[in-house]
């Protein structure tokens, strides 16, 4: 297997930005404006250099799974992780989280549909990241969402909030 990262856009990959679509057609279902994202935030991410994909191609150059990546200073993001269904269970997964943590540092952001969570939990946890919050409804009223990583979150759960709650226990104390 051949994994490959790309960090801008290349005219000449649109038939590969082509397969992506096409391979990740199901995901439409659990993210309704996906292929609309996909044209119009994430080409044009990876035109200003703010996005980056990597993907994993076999010997006979079929696309075997990619990631797509938010790559800015304001955020470190893994927005599609996708393993076409005939390479999965055979650790390619993994390999491509690996390879993301190596271009993004140890703790990007990922959201999982609950529709996805039971196939990406044990990956994920395997990998190092956590769970920081749910939230109901984000891209499809019937899902909630979880999102692994997250330092806006875990600020407010693990710093904020129980800062806030010491003081207020001072305060009522006085």
């Amino acid at each position: 297997m051949q994994i490959k990262t790309f960090s801008s856009f290349n005219p000449k990959h649109a038939a590969l930005y082509d397969q992506i679509l096409d391979l990740t057609k199901p995901i439409n279902y659990t993210y309704p404006e996906y292929t609309k994202w996909f044209m119009q935030k994430f080409i044009p991410g990876l035109q200003k250099k703010e996005r980056m994909y990597i993907i994993a191609q076999d010997e006979n150059n079929t696309l075997a799974g990619y990631v797509l990546i938010k790559n800015t200073e304001e955020e470190k993001k893994i927005c599609t992780l996708f393993v076409n269904p005939k390479f999965r269970r055979q650790g390619l997964g993994k390999q491509l989280i690996e390879q993301t943590l190596k271009e993004l540092g140890k703790h990007p952001l990922i959201t999982v549909s609950s529709r996805n969570l039971s196939q990406l939990s044990g990956l994920l946890r395997q990998c190092g990241f956590h769970l920081s919050a749910t939230k109901k409804g984000v891209y499809n009223s019937e899902d909630t969402e979880y999102y692994f990583n997250d330092k806006k979150a875990d600020l407010i759960k693990d710093g904020l909030i129980p800062v806030l709650q010491q003081r207020m226990n001072q305060l009522r104390q006085k």
